[in-house]
């Protein structure tokens, strides 16, 4: 039976590329490690106040997750004079 810990930190481009779900399979797939013994934790995150990205991160994420437009909310970004989303 093997002991293995892996940390993984996800910004949008880790997110977008699935690095959570390659990590588990990586640990799957290299260590022989169940599923069902894989224990996984998600720590603190940035929120919606204080994650501003613009249009174009919610349309590169959007090719990858179903639904992400849901999580933003678009909004006037006057110091830029741009369009941003707060996911």
């Amino acid at each position: 039976n093997n002991t293995v810990c892996c940390a993984v930190h996800s910004g949008w481009r880790g997110t977008a590329k699935k690095i959570a779900q390659n990590a588990i399979r990586f640990m799957i797939e290299k260590f022989d490690i169940p599923v069902s013994e894989i224990i996984c934790a998600i720590g603190p995150c940035i929120s919606q106040c204080c994650f501003e990205v613009s249009v174009d991160v919610i349309n590169e994420l959007q090719k990858e997750i179903d639904g992400i437009s849901h999580y933003a909310i678009k909004k006037e970004n006057k110091r830029k004079n741009q369009k941003i989303e707060d996911i």
